[in-house]
C-alpha cells in the first residue's frame, strides 16, 4: 500500500484569509462530497435568498470532533475529544491548527480505511 497524507493546506488558508467565508464554503463542499457520513453541516436559512451560508461544520471522527462556528462575522475554529459519545474536553483554536490537526486525522483514518481513502482521493486530492 502506498503512503497516503492528506493535506487541507493551511498555506491555501493563509492566501485567502480575506475570504474566509468562500475558503469554509470550498472547504465544506469538498468534506461533504467525500466524507458525507462525518460531516455535518448548519446552514443559515434567510427569507428571500438563495444562499445559504454557513454557521457551522462539524468533522467527527473516532474520538475527536472538529467544529468552525461562524460566530461575531468570523469563524472560530475548535476540537473536541470524546469517550462513547461525551465530550471530555473542547477548546478553541487557530484556524491554521485545526487545519493542520484535521488533515492529519484525515490521513490516519483513510490509511485506515480503502474505501474512505478512495473518496478522500477522489474529491480532496
Amino acid at each position: 500500500m502506498s503512503e497516503f497524507s492528506f493535506d487541507l493546506s493551511a498555506a491555501s488558508w493563509r492566501h485567502s484569509h480575506e475570504d474566509e467565508k468562500a475558503y469554509v464554503e470550498a472547504l465544506a463542499e469538498r468534506l461533504e462530497k467525500s466524507i458525507p457520513d462525518l460531516v455535518r453541516i448548519k446552514r443559515e436559512h434567510k427569507w428571500f435568498s438563495k444562499a445559504q451560508a454557513i454557521k457551522e461544520m462539524e468533522v467527527i471522527l473516532d474520538d475527536q470532533s472538529f467544529t468552525l462556528t461562524f460566530e461575531n462575522d468570523r469563524f472560530i475554529p475548535r476540537v473536541a475529544k470524546s469517550v462513547r459519545g461525551v465530550v471530555l474536553s473542547r477548546k478553541a483554536v487557530g484556524m491554521q491548527e485545526w487545519l493542520e490537526n484535521l488533515s492529519q486525522v484525515l490521513s490516519e483514518v483513510a490509511r485506515a480505511n480503502q474505501s474512505m481513502r478512495k473518496s478522500m482521493e477522489d474529491f480532496l486530492l
